[in-house]
């Protein structure tokens, strides 16, 4: 596994949002080419020669603006589902740290062109890029991990992508509960794990069809 960080190219100010962006995934595309033969060529390889790159915090997100008393959103995803993050991101309105598996230079590619299209919805997300090739099968638990590893808060709640935070601004009703019952922390600093609960519904709403708000 190579891990490479952004951070020093996150102190270039000056720039507009859409073109740091563009500078960011340039420097991503750079930085990934002398591996990129290897990670994302298609033939099966033993599991100790695959090559994994990872990216925490590849976009230049202001993590410093997250208070450690505050409740950090964490998932993981393939690029085909960031409507699905965005909508996610609008219901939380608070802290967010996913990682995105990217197995091709077109998935990047897409990201960067969502990114643009949506970037405004996602100025709370913390972006780890996880790159690998598509011979793998999906790795649930390290990006689980990844995600949980580069948060910047000390709590945190744990969603699939595919449960929507309800009601609206979620973050906040919990925040709320924590700073009216004191004890509530408390538990949560003696290492107890809250269970929220989940609903299904039976009708199948594509990703497009989600509202951003």
């Amino acid at each position: 596994t190579i891990t490479l960080s952004l951070s020093e190219f996150c102190l270039n100010g000056g720039q507009s949002e859409n073109d740091l962006l563009r500078n960011q995934f340039n420097w991503i595309e750079r930085n990934l080419a002398p591996y990129a033969n290897e990670l994302f060529q298609e033939e099966d390889k033993e599991q100790d020669e695959l090559t994994v790159v990872v990216m925490p915090n590849a976009l230049c997100r202001q993590n410093e603006r997250v208070n450690r008393r505050d409740i950090t959103l964490t998932t993981q995803m393939s690029i085909n589902k960031l409507t699905r993050l965005v909508a996610i991101a609008g219901r939380w309105n608070g802290p967010v740290s996913v990682a995105l598996r990217v197995t091709s230079m077109e998935e990047l590619h897409l990201l960067k062109d969502q990114l643009l299209k949506y970037g405004e919805h996602l100025d709370q997300v913390a972006f780890h890029l996880y790159f690998e090739g598509k011979s793998r099968s999906y790795p649930n638990n390290i990006l689980r991990n990844v995600a949980l590893d580069n948060i910047w808060s000390d709590y945190f709640a744990v969603f699939d992508v595919d449960l929507l935070p309800s009601p609206a601004n979620t973050h906040q009703h919990l925040q709320s509960a924590l700073n009216r019952h004191p004890q509530l922390e408390e538990k949560l600093n003696n290492k107890t794990v809250f269970v929220l609960p989940a609903w299904e519904i039976d009708d199948i709403i594509p990703d497009e069809d989600i509202a951003i708000h």
